[in-house]
């Protein structure tokens, strides 16, 4: 079948399967973006998730798409589920494109899911903050009492991430903060150079 004829979840598995396998071919993925950009995504959130995410792993930034997608993120996120927020996030501050309705909804779907969010989504998000220089209180507030709960789930990336945010925006959150350095100095074999250096 034609690319052109493609579904939304069509679209999205391809492109996924594209990006988990790290294969990255332009004239390819002109052809999938353009398909993309005429779809309808109400009520398919975790295909435009997927999306997004396939797009900003491959290093694919197609601007008309991508806002095209923020608007539509916009209308589906209080629907995403937890990956679907880490991932819309991390895609958007991959490619470094700030859409400031888009992160202000992310911020409302996060906040109301904070309890179900896992380290690595937790982490994608503060990561996705700094990366987009997103000034959000509430939700740095709210990330920050969803990390120091799991922090013993944060990998070495994930520890490192998160205090390397957290400084970029010149935020202090003295219970975060302790509950990584002692996580930290309990792991320190696993740190590499570059994570010690975020972390101090």
């Amino acid at each position: 079948r034609l690319i052109s004829s493609f579904k939304t979840q069509e679209i999205a598995n391809t492109a996924w399967s594209l990006a988990k396998v790290s294969f990255s071919d332009p004239p390819l993925l002109a052809v999938i973006s353009a398909r993309a950009l005429s779809l309808n995504y109400a009520g398919q959130s975790q295909s435009l998730a997927n999306i997004v995410w396939s797009f900003a792993r491959l290093a694919f930034n197609d601007g008309p798409l991508m806002q095209a997608l923020a608007s539509a993120a916009v209308q589906l996120s209080s629907d995403f589920r937890p990956q679907e927020i880490g991932n819309t996030a991390w895609a958007f501050a991959r490619v470094q494109l700030m859409n400031v309705p888009l992160m202000e909804a992310i911020s409302a779907a996060a906040r109301a899911k904070i309890g179900e969010l896992n380290a690595q989504e937790l982490s994608n998000l503060s990561w996705s903050l700094a990366r987009l220089e997103f000034r959000d209180a509430p939700l740095r507030d709210a990330l920050s009492a969803g990390a120091v709960t799991c922090i013993w789930n944060y990998t070495p990336q994930e520890l490192a991430n998160t205090a390397w945010s957290y400084a970029r925006l010149h935020f202090f959150h003295v219970p975060l903060f302790a509950a990584i350095s002692s996580e930290a100095q309990t792991r320190i074999i696993e740190l590499d150079p570059q994570s010690m250096a975020n972390i101090a």
